[in-house]
């Protein structure tokens, strides 16, 4: 932003220190004593003449400038709210719009126990929206004739015992109807200490009784997939079905992994980062190795039992599980600032071709909400969008990008907290913003025209 004086630098370099946006953990208090500080502040900004601006009245740019310095100040001041009223730990909300970050913070910490705080190179791990990674790189084969979405699974593993059903398809993986099991957490547990080098190898995980449809790793009452959907499925179990219903399941992008690796004749870590982080700069996101972790990488931490989710008073930390058995549906860690790159790169055609996009923005069969990668859905005002969330114990993260609008969304919170269920902190806070951000723009363009 190009301000008009070194008295309005000053003025908002006070405002961002008496409002700071990283937590210590200390509570905050006076968020509405802050919040209608803030918005005198903002008609000091519009009203402000020569005397606080400098010799030259502010030009309608500049006025639009502190608002919108102003109005950042004000979103920050919300997710600081929220962040204290749901007592949650550590948090990264990064909002861009048409690539510029309108709205940046990082509050509380990424460890407890040494009371290291989070910053903006603090990477968390993203769980589920690995798959839009996934559906990327597997875009990118497509594009490459490597494989066509209409193959055969069979055609890659013709041997493997249920992957050999020449009815389930790439394309039915993608759109979760391949009838592939899901194992969440807890039922997992007895994978979280093996490790798998690559995808292929990890299509082991898949296999086993367990995974058909055994009673001792169902829930008597299971209610996360009332309340949020396909993130509250990713927290249940199903076992292998027949192919053509829906049935939310990391399975799948387990497979299209392993089905990337056939294809390509390199690891999908190397064809991943070939493809997609290195060409994209995202140099804090990779795969999530127990063996080999990034020291600055967040701790996970719940008032939620590990095991059982009975809500307790004690702050329980998650230990490092090894989620290679899941690198294609959930093995990525990442910062929020490189999700909004990424998502950035899905609003036009640059690093990625206009095909290689279409495969995100339209549905990957008729009738499915499903893209690559992406769920196609429209937020509480209508907006539409491509969307993915991710969620495990101590984990909850959302991305969203607008490609109408320009913006793109990213939250990832390393706690399940107060109400954590609820998902406030990566879905309704989020969403509000952008609304709010947005609605803001378009009354300033009303006012300017």
């Amino acid at each position: 932003m190009n301000l008009p004086s070194r008295a309005a630098e000053k003025f908002v370099a006070d405002a961002k220190t008496y409002f700071p946006m990283r937590a210590t953990g200390a509570r905050f208090g006076g968020v509405r004593a802050t919040r209608v500080a803030l918005a005198a502040l903002l008609s000091v900004l519009m009203s402000a003449g020569r005397a606080a601006w400098g010799a030259e009245a502010p030009t309608v740019d500049q006025t639009a400038d502190r608002r919108a310095m102003v109005e950042s100040l004000m979103l920050r001041v919300d997710v600081l709210e929220a962040h204290e009223r749901l007592q949650n730990v550590g948090l990264q909300m990064v909002i861009s719009h048409e690539h510029r970050r309108i709205l940046e913070v990082e509050l509380g910490m990424a460890e407890v126990e040494s009371s290291r705080a989070v910053t903006a190179e603090t990477p968390f791990l993203i769980m589920s929206i690995t798959k839009a990674f996934t559906g990327i790189a597997l875009s990118r084969a497509v594009e490459r004739s490597l494989l066509s979405p209409d193959d055969s699974v069979a055609r890659w593993f013709p041997d493997h015992p249920e992957l050999a059903d020449e009815r389930r398809t790439v394309r039915s993986l993608v759109t979760h109807t391949a009838g592939a099991p899901h194992r969440g957490h807890p039922e997992r547990r007895d994978l979280y200490d093996r490790h798998f080098e690559t995808a292929t190898e990890a299509l082991a995980a898949l296999d086993g009784k367990q995974w058909r449809d055994d009673s001792r790793y169902r829930r008597p009452s299971w209610n996360f997939n009332l309340l949020l959907g396909d993130l509250g499925a990713a927290l249940g179990f199903h076992g292998w079905a027949d192919p053509g219903e829906y049935s939310y399941s990391s399975g799948n992008y387990m497979i299209l992994a392993a089905i990337l690796e056939r294809a390509s004749g390199m690891s999908f870590q190397s064809y991943m980062h070939e493809q997609v982080l290195a060409p994209l700069g995202l140099s804090r996101t990779g795969f999530q190795d127990v063996r080999d972790l990034p020291v600055e990488l967040a701790r996970n931490y719940s008032l939620q039992d590990i095991w059982s989710y009975d809500v307790g008073e004690e702050l329980q930390r998650v230990p490092r599980f090894d989620y290679s058995f899941n690198m294609g549906g959930g093995g990525i860690y990442a910062t929020a600032d490189e999700l909004v790159t990424f998502g950035e790169a899905h609003l036009a055609a640059g690093e990625f071709t206009r095909g290689e996009l279409e495969r995100a923005w339209f549905p990957a069969a008729d009738g499915s909400s499903w893209s690559y990668g992406w769920i196609l859905d429209e937020d509480a005002w209508g907006r539409r969008r491509l969307s993915i969330s991710g969620a495990t114990i101590g984990v909850m993260a959302s991305l969203r990008v607008y490609p109408a609008d320009g913006v793109v969304a990213a939250t990832i919170v390393n706690c399940w907290c107060r109400d954590a269920i609820d998902g406030e902190l990566i879905f309704a806070l989020p969403d509000a913003l952008v609304n709010r951000y947005l609605e803001g723009v378009a009354g300033a363009e009303l006012v300017s025209d």
